[in-house]
């Protein structure tokens, strides 16, 4: 019983965000027509049409990019290194440096003291912060966590006990896991205190409906409420897709944003974008960033 209080005790200490709270207080500032703003971005999208891809353009723009990787099996980072090594810019990789976490203390860990996971962070100075696989996190290492607080719980059954099945109030804890650890990485910086981009990756979902819109949509694998919530935190919702040519058979890669569809939860705050751009990440990353608009070098 210890145990359980001890463990309960240690997630609303995590939850009730007091690492945030010894920080110093919030200051105003005004927005300038000069500055590159920090943008958080979600990608989602089946498996193998371009999320981790993405990590490429960010690379060849310029960005020193930390990754955070929950996704089952580990990281899928070979993709990238694979294709720096086409292009015959392998020392890119120098500015890429990843972070494999498989548990819930693990990742917010991460948020508590990033230092105690990278102790050269600070010389790194990262200007992006990507946490891949967040619907493993969701679905596999949140699930667990949740239900090793009370896998005895009266009147349970066996797979109950065994930890294999939810309750009611178990669901209730997922959704709340999941968007008070989303705000957390939404919020993070470094030590230096200086905004840096946030991108966040998904896999999709089958169509369900969304219960803020009540529309049937395809969004991010998220279980419950979170799914819906956690899109209001972003700037920008974009799909990952590819399409084989009837003519041709060959496969291209698309990027959906806001106003192709309404059957599927995208958005997007003003930025130069079609509706669905092709595959570039460069230049989509490129846009997002600030650095250039739509059409230009």
């Amino acid at each position: 019983m210890s145990e359980l209080t001890d463990k309960l005790k240690a997630a609303k200490a995590r939850t009730a965000g007091t690492v945030v709270a010894a920080k110093p207080r919030p200051k105003a500032y005004r927005l300038k027509a000069e500055d590159n703003d920090a943008v958080k971005a979600l990608l989602f999208g089946h498996s193998g049409t371009g999320k981790t891809f993405f990590l490429v353009g960010i690379l060849l723009a310029g960005e020193r990019v930390v990754v955070l990787s929950s996704d089952f099996g580990s990281n899928g980072l070979v993709t990238v290194k694979n294709e720096l090594r086409k292009r015959g810019k392998l020392d890119l990789l120098n500015n890429l440096v990843v972070v494999d976490v498989s548990t819930f203390d693990e990742i917010v860990g991460f948020f508590d003291n990033a230092i105690d996971y990278m102790p050269d962070l600070n010389d790194f100075n990262p200007t992006v912060i990507v946490w891949e696989g967040f619907t493993s996190f969701n679905v596999d290492i949140l699930d667990e966590y949740i239900l090793s607080m009370a896998p005895g719980a009266d009147g349970a059954g066996e797979m109950r006990k065994e930890g294999w099945t939810h309750t009611k109030q178990d669901w209730q804890g997922h959704k709340r896991g999941t968007i008070r650890t989303l705000r957390r990485f939404l919020a993070w910086t470094p030590e230096s205190g200086k905004k840096i981009h946030k991108l966040l990756t998904c896999l999709e979902s089958k169509p369900e409906i969304n219960e803020l819109s009540s529309k049937t949509q395809r969004g991010p694998l998220v279980h419950g409420t979170g799914r819906d919530l956690m899109n209001v935190g972003f700037d920008v919702v974009m799909q990952t897709f590819k399409e084989e040519t009837k003519e041709t058979g060959v496969i291209q890669h698309f990027y959906r944003f806001s106003g192709a569809s309404d059957k599927f939860v995208v958005k997007s705050r003003g930025f130069d974008l079609q509706p669905i751009e092709p595959a570039e990440p460069e230049r989509i990353w490129s846009i997002l960033s600030g650095k250039v608009t739509n059409g230009e070098k």
